[in-house]
């Protein structure tokens, strides 16, 4: 069948390529992709044209390519104009060749006025260099003394500073605060807090930025409070960290990282039927619970003073014959130091038939549960830290001499002025030191005063 001629003019005709390999390998011999491509003759550069430029009697002659490529995505063709290289200046490009002839006319008159090194400056080491000028003109001062105190200040800087991960200086900051005999709460807090930190950054303090914290501590979820512990903790790592010369003195150390402020609450406190209500329930529901609950109504410990993850209150520490509590330097809050609390005529009623040479006044953990679980019992609502504060609230009524209980509640006169203390008559408050028990045998020493 004979073919259309139509159709046999119309195809299109065959394109032929031949790259020469170099001579064919012989049997078992190997050619490497090096050799391969050596094979493979790479067209020569053209050479170069040139732009002549008279300077009076003199000619500059400057070498240049004009070369052509095309934008893979539009397709379109461009030309540009290279200018090659000599005597220590950059290659430099222009898209026109009157741009390039004007490049080449500046150069022409520098060389011409022996500005040689400025010919090695490309367009933005000069504008770096104005804008240099402009900064030095506010303090009337040289760029080049500027540049050299600045490089001084930092050298000696860099010097001086150490510059150590987060997770080493909080190894040596709990260190340092364990041999301080720091509270242990607080050496414990600023772990619990910090290892959380050090886990996000690894990498020295010093740069780790502001916004990279504050965006940490908001993804955390804090409630405003815990935003402020938090912050404290940082705070107190920044202050170690500068003190052994970790960090640089000028470094912000998270001074942009502002603190919430918080709404103090109203202190609540119970009434003194209300604490009837809940020491008679304890004795007769939990009387294992009894001694914690009445020392905190009527001595005002802390309930970590009572226990804690380490240390309780031990019944040696109850000094009945001379009628005071001892919280030692282990109990006691951070930078409160040890303490003598006086045991109450009414207290000492209610601890009687627990007393024991030793062993711990509370046995359960948690504390607050405990507290809780006695008060559902009693039909009474539970009061977060109101036992503290009744106790600091009724004791300066029934005193009148606030530095006396700072002292027997481990607390500041201003503290107590600010946070805890309650406007309540002198009346309410011996009501509430005459809360006793209802036993036969200590009935009878209260009525002829033995317990006053």
């Amino acid at each position: 069948m004979n073919a259309n001629p139509h159709l046999a003019s119309a195809s299109p005709p065959r394109l032929r390529l031949r790259i020469n390999l170099g001579a064919r390998p012989t049997p078992g011999q190997t050619v490497s992709r090096q050799e391969l491509s050596s094979s493979v003759e790479a067209e020569p550069r053209p050479e170069p044209k040139t732009i002549d430029i008279k300077l009076g009697t003199s000619v500059h002659q400057f070498r240049y390519w004009k070369t052509k490529w095309t934008n893979k995505k539009t397709r379109r063709v461009y030309t540009s104009y290279e200018l090659a290289p000599q005597g220590g200046r950059r290659k430099e490009k222009r898209s026109t060749l009157k741009a390039l002839r004007e490049r080449c006319q500046e150069l022409a008159i520098a060389m011409e006025n022996g500005e040689t090194a400025r010919l090695q400056l490309t367009a933005a080491d000069q504008a770096s260099y104005l804008r240099s000028r402009e900064l030095a003109a506010k303090v009337a001062a040289p760029v080049e003394l500027l540049v050299a105190e600045a490089v001084e200040a930092r050298l000696a800087r860099a010097g001086r500073v150490q510059r150590k991960t987060c997770p080493e200086i909080l190894t040596e900051l709990l260190a340092a605060k364990k041999a301080e005999g720091a509270g242990l709460r607080w050496v414990d807090d600023l772990d619990s807090r910090l290892n959380r930190f050090i886990k996000s950054f690894t990498r020295p303090l010093c740069e780790v930025a502001d916004d990279e914290v504050k965006l940490w501590l908001t993804r955390l979820n804090l409630s405003r409070r815990s935003w402020n512990n938090n912050r404290t903790a940082l705070l107190a790592l920044v202050a170690f960290a500068r003190e052994r010369k970790y960090v640089p003195a000028d470094w912000s150390g998270f001074a942009t990282i502002k603190p919430f402020k918080l709404t103090k609450p109203v202190e609540e406190v119970y009434t003194p039927e209300q604490i009837r209500s809940l020491l008679f329930t304890a004795e007769k529901y939990y009387p294992q619970h009894l001694p914690a609950l009445a020392i905190m109504a009527f001595a005002g410990l802390r309930h970590c003073e009572l226990r804690d993850a380490e240390n309780a209150l031990d019944w040696k520490h109850v000094h009945f014959h001379t009628a005071k509590i001892h919280v030692t330097e282990d109990l006691a809050k951070s930078n409160t130091g040890r303490r003598y609390v006086p045991i109450q005529a009414n207290l000492l009623a209610w601890l009687e038939p627990y007393l024991k040479p030793r062993g711990p006044v509370c046995e359960v953990e948690n504390l607050t549960n405990a507290f809780a679980r006695i008060a559902a019992k009693a039909k009474i609502t539970w009061k977060k830290n109101a036992l503290r504060n009744s106790f600091i609230s009724y004791r300066c009524a029934a005193t009148q001499n606030i530095p006396q209980v700072a002292s027997e509640a481990g607390n500041s006169v201003g503290e107590i002025q600010k946070s805890y203390r309650r406007e309540l008559t002198q009346e309410e408050g011996h009501a509430w030191f005459a809360v006793v028990p209802t036993r036969a045998d200590v009935l009878p020493l209260f009525a002829f005063g033995k317990l006053s």
